[in-house]
């Protein structure tokens, strides 16, 4: 599949989060909607506060909602270090998705190493989805409207603690979440400023949840 336009067409809004004091990592972004073809895409400046992760937290609140002010029905929320891989998949998976989804991961981390997620594993829903009840990670997350504004009535950014986390453990068991089997987003290695200006590299995590889900 060469023309990747109409894969996009399901989303209403695109934010991508990146910060003011990073226009290199904006850039890559850009050049990454460019090859896939994801047009209209809002960049989405961080809130500023006392700790990279605290800017975290009120930036992925507030990127919710300015969704809600406005009359979209649904969101794909990126981040900047989003890499797109194998999009011949997506079309199938949003073909599959149920009308009454809430979340949809292009992409996460639900290796059994992470709390929680042999408790609730993955379930497989149909050929190119899966159901989950815990997944980390926040570079690619489509919402609905509804699922938009479940989120922001009971998570606070000030005392609830990193955003991915809460998700996983306080809403997707209470939600239709689903993840796209293979994963179509992942994160490009780099220095992480939410951690510290740490490299990180989640490729391993990544693979091992397609493996997982491959099973």
């Amino acid at each position: 599949m060469s023309d990747y336009k109409d894969v996009w067409k399901k989303f209403d809004t695109v934010y991508c989060l990146n910060q003011a004091s990073r226009p290199d990592r904006w850039a890559h972004a850009e050049s990454e909607f460019s090859r896939v073809q994801l047009a209209n895409v809002k960049r989405f400046l961080s809130l500023p506060a006392a700790t990279p992760m605290q800017s975290f937290c009120l930036s992925q609140y507030a990127l919710l909602k300015t969704f809600l002010s406005t009359k979209a029905m649904t969101l794909l929320a990126l981040e900047d270090d989003v890499v797109f891989r194998e999009l011949d998949i997506l079309p199938k998976a949003l073909a599959e998705l149920p009308a009454d989804w809430d979340i949809l991961y292009l992409g996460a981390n639900i290796t059994d190493g992470v709390f929680g997620i042999k408790e609730n594993p993955p379930v497989r829903h149909s050929e190119h989805l899966y159901r989950v009840r815990r997944a980390w990670t926040s570079h690619a997350i489509a919402y609905t409207r509804e699922a938009a504004q479940r989120i922001v009535t009971v998570y606070d950014p000030n005392t609830c603690g990193m955003y991915d986390n809460f998700l996983s453990e306080n809403m997707l068991s209470k939600m239709n979440a689903y993840l796209v089997n293979p994963m179509v987003a992942f994160q490009r290695p780099g220095i992480s400023d939410l951690w510290g200006g740490r490299a990180t590299d989640y490729t391993g995590a990544f693979e091992k949840s397609n493996q997982i889900m491959s099973i």
